[in-house]
């Protein structure tokens, strides 16, 4: 009875150690669709994993190596290091941390001078332990994206394994059978080698899915963000402007829409190029939001022409509001010496009553902001 369970097990960690190394193959087939530093992140990943499954395949093997748990300790170690390096760089931290291979490197020659293997599982386990920890709290602290599964998944995928370590010491510390030499003697042991394994599958899942949040994430920024400004771009502005209008209608408020346009800004593209025209442009938008107030909305919904739904605001208010934006672009002085100096023209619209419609409001903003067009430009009117 004890040689068939003793079989189960040791089928149950090759099985571990073939999904293992499947999880790996199709981590390396992905990685070349993957570009910037999410792709950097994920080559770490891939080297951690590759690192783990190697000790996972020398200790089902039963390899009768000289210092055989020090060279675990250190293939383990040390792929638990490039995972921690994974999620720092997921996390847009590009800098090495160094600390845990010193401390897998010190647990490995403590592993060679001490001869029991009961203090050798202490010394791994605790050692290990450590770097687990630490990527978890790492992947826990990441903020982008706001919501993840992924992470969390990641994060409590690792706490567990620090934790299985923890009980591994108390084990070993306690005198149970988990001291008995390296192989599947023990039920204590087996069962802590399968969680133990699960690090790379169900980490290399976690760490997918993180990675599916995050495009996931850039999806819905570049359909709803203009690439260049980094403001909504001219779908989202009216698809969120509708909804306020609606929000304002329900609450028998006024809505303000304010429609602004850059004077000159052609000759800057003429005269400088358009990577100057770039420039300028988000710097304006800079100062469009820093004139923003609380609940106010901002879009690019031209070349160079803005918008600002700004609800809960009347006439008066409206304007007073375009011609803050009006004279912090005319002092920004943002033009170039061979043009004339940068200014911002304004058209403001406020709801007639509670039907007009989102066009409708549009449509007289666009007739303000012309009419300030070809009184001189640099001014803001109202619409009648």
């Amino acid at each position: 009875m004890f040689f068939e369970w003793d079989f189960h097990r040791h089928s149950l960690a090759f099985a571990m150690v073939c999904v293992s190394s499947l999880t790996l193959l199709c981590l390396a087939s992905s990685f070349r669709r993957l570009s910037g530093n999410l792709a950097g992140s994920l080559r770490a990943w891939i080297y951690g994993t590759a690192l783990v499954v190697l000790s996972d395949v020398a200790f089902v093997a039963g390899l009768e190596l000289p210092h055989l748990h020090s060279l675990l300790i250190i293939l383990v170690g040390f792929g638990c290091a490039e995972w921690l390096h994974a999620v720092r760089l997921f996390g847009g931290k590009e800098n090495r941390v160094w600390w845990p291979y010193p401390v897998i490197l010190v647990a490995a020659g403590l592993s060679v001078i001490v001869p029991d293997f009961r203090t050798q599982v202490v010394i791994s386990s605790i050692s290990l332990a450590t770097v687990y920890f630490g990527t978890a709290v790492t992947a826990a602290r990441i903020t982008k994206p706001a919501v993840s599964i992924g992470r969390a998944v990641l994060a409590s995928t690792f706490l567990v394994i620090g934790i299985v370590l923890v009980i591994r010491v108390g084990i070993a510390v306690s005198g149970i059978d988990s001291g008995a030499p390296p192989g599947f003697t023990s039920w204590s042991r087996s069962l802590l080698f399968v969680i133990s394994s699960m690090g790379p599958v169900a980490g290399s899942l976690a760490f997918v899915m993180m990675c599916n949040d995050r495009f996931g994430e850039e999806l819905i920024r570049l359909a709803t963000v203009d690439s260049l400004t980094g403001i909504l771009n001219r779908r989202s502005f009216l698809e969120e402007t509708d909804r306020v209008i609606s929000a304002c209608r329900r609450r028998e408020e006024p809505f303000g829409f304010l429609a602004f346009d850059l004077d000159n800004f052609k000759n800057i593209n003429d005269c400088a190029g358009h990577p100057e025209g770039d420039r300028v442009l988000a710097e304006v938008s800079r100062i469009f939001e820093r004139a923003l107030r609380a609940g106010d909305l901002l879009g690019r919904i031209g070349g160079e022409e803005f918008g600002i739904a700004a609800p809960g605001t009347d006439g008066p208010g409206a304007v007073a509001v375009a011609e803050r934006i009006r004279v912090l672009v005319e002092e920004a002085q943002l033009g170039i010496a061979e043009t004339q100096p940068l200014t911002v023209s304004a058209g403001v619209a406020i709801t007639k009553d509670t039907d007009e419609s989102l066009e409708s409001l549009t449509c007289r903003a666009d007739r303000a902001l012309y009419e300030a067009k070809n009184s001189g430009r640099n001014r803001v009117c109202l619409a009648s």
